[in-house]
């Protein structure tokens, strides 16, 4: 069925999407992760609300499965900023928030169908780009490391700490 096709492409994007965004995660930051899911999402989107055929419909499913890696970058931006011993604690709030998540927005999407929710999607997730580059700090441990020993050894001065 058509509906299962969308899912499948979704799925197939989200799979291939976590390993390829985990890696980028990992050498890049969090943040850029985020940015390209967000971007990667307002496309697809944007491709549902301009799909004449179902093949077009089906093809929007693809670059939002692929880009919106969304809850594994947040799991992983709470396991970089919460001490060990409060990590069980914290991700279980954020799964409860999750949840909540899949409640409210089909209850949300139901009510909004009249509207053209395709452009809110769009915007929405347009405007998470410039707040998360505003206000969300990169959280990858390796990363932040790298650039506190860079800014270190730029400040030190060249011989400094050398003996002559």
């Amino acid at each position: 069925t058509t509906v299962g096709a969308l899912e499948a492409c979704y799925g197939v994007g989200q799979v291939v999407g976590a390993t390829v965004m985990g890696r980028v995660s990992d050498k890049y930051g969090r943040k850029i992760v985020l940015l390209l899911s967000f971007l990667g999402s307002a496309i697809g989107y944007g491709m549902v609300g301009v799909a004449t055929t179902t093949t077009g419909l089906l093809m929007s499913r693809v670059p939002v499965g692929l880009a919106k890696q969304t809850v594994a970058v947040a799991r992983a931006v709470v396991a970089d900023c919460v001490p060990r011993a409060d990590l069980s604690a914290a991700m279980a709030r954020l799964t409860g928030l999750m949840a909540s998540g899949y409640v409210v927005g089909p209850l949300l999407g139901g009510y909004l169908s009249e509207a053209n929710c395709v452009k809110l999607a769009v915007a929405l997730f347009v405007c998470l780009v410039p707040i998360t580059m505003l206000f969300l700090p990169e959280t990858n441990p390796a990363l932040i490391a790298g650039a506190a020993e860079a800014r270190n050894l730029g400040t030190s001065g060249a011989g400094a700490g050398k003996e002559v």
